[in-house]
């Protein structure tokens, strides 16, 4: 497993751990049904989580309201929610859909 450093002032190097990515099959389903060119956008948005460290990134991440581990990714018109497993350190993607419709 690689760990990437980062330096803080007070406290020296800091590890910040690397999360594995699993997909639920509806998730996979929806991302097969997309064109070639949103897919390839949104697996680069999403191959970015595996280095998430909190939600200061350059992605657009929002912890979702009433939720301790879920997340929503934005990438164009499509979101994605997921959820951290800290003890096993990997973020399983529930589901992708178009914004109209992922919060129902």
């Amino acid at each position: 497993m690689l760990l990437s450093t980062k330096y803080s002032r007070n406290m020296g190097p800091k590890k910040v751990p690397r999360y594995r990515l699993t997909f639920h099959r509806k998730a996979e389903k929806f991302l097969g049904d997309l064109e070639e060119k949103e897919k390839q956008n949104l697996l680069e948005d999403i191959n970015c989580l595996s280095e998430f460290s909190g939600l200061k990134s350059r992605l657009d991440i929002v912890r979702l309201q009433g939720q301790k581990d879920f997340f929503r990714l934005r990438s164009g018109r499509l979101r994605t929610v997921f959820w951290i497993d800290q003890k096993s350190k990997s973020i399983i993607i529930l589901k992708i859909e178009k914004r109209e419709s992922v919060y129902e």
